[in-house]
């Protein structure tokens, strides 16, 4: 109830401070940042054989980060609340890294990020918990009310990858996957440590050879005829290199790895049987395209073949197949030659078999998955 009461308050505020308040102070974005707020949200989750849950709940973010132009914000986010549901203590959420676009020069922002979702649930005899990948989508509006100050009204979407709920020595519920929404009012901090004015934007220039590399997060999926959907998240890499066609085109070749983290015992992943750990690779021909030769925002597609491959003690079983990826990143220039670029990357790949040597393990697996990486780029 009392999260029903708020959610119109949250709306009236949000909507005053944006329509009274946004031309008191000019949008400048500086250096470090700091920002905390509260709202209401609604938290749902669901596991294999489980009915779908929802409720409703106050709830709380925080923020902080760097200015690296002044139309992108990078940095971490957290967003989580806590319930009473059926005698137990839940405390549902996420920790991502995120990045904050502004078309223009106004205070209006889009959010993307990747991170993981996580879930406790405290019972009078047990504490449990999960946690996996997650993926992050949002808006928000800076109404500057000073001028390193402003409210931030921002809505938060995201939806974690499967995992299973556990105990320190034991599985409770496989296949555990939560979502929510939240909305809420907070106050940022802009141009922290002492930054005063908006950085420059260092020059897009993109000529000749061009390498990059970079590390993240990101989540993983498989299935194969007659198995159930595994859904995970998991580490990733990327690697790429090639050369420039036109102040708008790069073409490319893009090798990205993922892996879930370290099974133990408990964890059962793949199709029927108990093993280690599981690695997705793909390399594909990539075209970038940048809309802006001025701009460092670029869109990339490309094909090519994907690699599966999941160990169970001494043995090892690999599928093989062709792959299909979208994505879409920022070159954030720190240098003439040198710059830094978040990326996201979609993938999907066709059927194959996995085998293990001559021996077919499983027919019609495929697999996909989303990956966001912090890398460099040498132009």
């Amino acid at each position: 109830m009392r999260a029903q009461r708020l959610l119109p308050s949250v709306i009236a505020i949000s909507f005053l401070a944006s329509t009274h308040l946004a031309s008191q102070a000019p949008q400048t974005r500086a250096g470090f940042w700091l920002a905390g707020g509260i709202g209401v949200g609604g938290f749902a989750w669901q596991c294999d054989g489980c009915s779908h849950e929802r409720h409703d709940a106050l709830s709380w973010s925080l923020r902080l980060g760097w200015t690296p132009t002044k139309s992108l914000l990078l940095g971490f986010e957290g967003i989580g609340s806590s319930l009473a549901v059926g005698g137990a203590s839940i405390r549902p959420g996420y920790m991502a890294l995120t990045a904050y676009w502004y078309p223009n020069t106004s205070g209006l922002f889009l959010k993307g990020g990747l991170g993981d979702g996580f879930h406790f649930r405290k019972t009078t005899t047990a504490r449990l918990e999960r946690d996996g990948g997650a993926l992050v989508l949002g808006t928000g509006y800076d109404v500057r009310v000073g001028r390193k100050i402003s409210i931030t009204p921002m809505l938060s979407l995201w939806r974690s990858a499967r995992a299973n709920l556990r105990t320190d020595s034991s599985i409770i519920e496989t296949g555990f996957r939560s979502s929510g929404a939240a909305l809420d009012v907070g106050v940022t901090f802009h141009s922290l440590l002492g930054a005063k004015n908006p950085p420059i934007d260092r020059p897009q220039i993109r000529r000749g050879f061009w390498l990059g590399f970079g590390y993240g997060g990101g989540t993983i999926a498989w299935q194969c005829d007659g198995c159930s959907n595994q859904n995970h998240g998991a580490g990733s890499f990327v690697l790429r290199l090639g050369g420039t066609v036109s102040k708008k085109v790069l073409l490319g070749v893009e090798l990205i790895g993922s892996s879930p983290r370290a099974a133990g015992p408990l964890e059962t992943f793949g199709p029927d049987s108990q093993f280690q750990g599981v690695t997705a690779t793909y390399t594909a021909f990539t075209a970038y395209w940048y809309p802006d030769a001025d701009g460092g925002l670029f869109l990339k597609s490309g094909v090519g073949t994907s690699s599966y491959r999941q160990q169970t003690g001494s043995s090892t079983a690999a599928s093989h197949a062709g792959v299909i990826q979208v994505g879409a990143g920022y070159d954030i220039r720190v240098g003439e030659m040198a710059s830094l670029t978040p990326m996201l990357s979609l993938w999907a790949s066709s059927k194959g078999d996995l085998k293990d040597g001559s021996t077919t393990v499983a027919t019609g697996l495929r697999h996909n998955g989303a990956t966001f990486q912090l890398g460099v780029t040498f132009h």
